[in-house]
């Protein structure tokens, strides 16, 4: 987690570290955490870390400002989720980035290594810290300047991050969040007027096992009858 700052589109403030650095359980009051957290996890507390427990990014979204702002009394107009994928688009886009403290460029094809490599480094230290080293240089590449090839392939890898749910936004601003939903890229929850299925899946607890699990899904639909189809 961390903050970004665009003054008229030049980064004029970035960081990222581990999540847990958000929360300031000497000082501000957390409210209950959502009641499976409670009962599988035994936690009391609702902290920035477990924020993003609903999966309507928009309410997770809110929840995490609300958390950043007590943790770090720091108001933010908005909030970007991204995964691993997204970096590796960006880096496709961007070219191979050079990391403080790493001989081998950073690119794309070698990005999701780069980052288990430092976390197991760091793991009982600051596990955490390659995502900032990581981002800044990235940072860096956008500052440098980008031809008008360079800005088509990035514009091009930014559209396929947003269509594809690797990048979700949202803002506190009723026209854009608007357009973030007309075109599906807020990570909303919008049931319509007829069945749907949705999976939610969930790890809840202290491991990092979801690597080692395979997971299938069946959903069968009975048509015998058009006019009332069976799930």
């Amino acid at each position: 987690a961390g903050v970004l700052t665009l003054d008229r589109g030049a980064v004029a403030e970035f960081s990222l570290r581990d999540s847990p650095e958000v929360d300031d359980l000497a000082h501000r009051a957390y409210p209950p955490p959502p009641e499976p957290l409670r009962r599988y996890m035994g936690l009391q507390l609702w902290l920035f870390r477990d924020a993003n427990w609903s999966p309507d990014f928009p309410s997770a979204a809110r929840q995490a400002l609300a958390s950043y702002q007590l943790g770090k009394q720091r108001g933010l107009d908005g909030a970007i989720a991204f995964d691993q994928a997204a970096v590796k688009l960006l880096l496709g886009a961007l070219g191979p980035v050079r990391v403080e403290g790493v001989d081998e460029a950073v690119s794309a094809e070698n990005v999701a290594r780069y980052m288990r490599e430092q976390y197991n480094l760091n793991f009982r230290t600051d596990r955490k810290s390659f995502m900032e080293t990581l981002g800044r240089a990235i940072v860096r590449r956008f500052a440098s300047g980008v031809d008008a090839r360079g800005l088509a392939a990035l514009g091009g890898a930014l559209r396929q991050a947003l269509d594809e749910r690797h990048i979700l936004l949202y803002v506190d601003q009723p026209e854009a969040a608007g357009l973030l939903a007309r075109r599906g890229w807020d990570g909303a929850v919008r049931p319509g007027a007829h069945d749907f299925l949705m999976v939610v899946d969930s790890n809840v607890g202290y491991n990092k096992v979801f690597p080692s699990i395979a997971e299938t899904i069946s959903y069968t639909v009975d048509l015998s009858d058009p006019r009332a189809p069976i799930a």
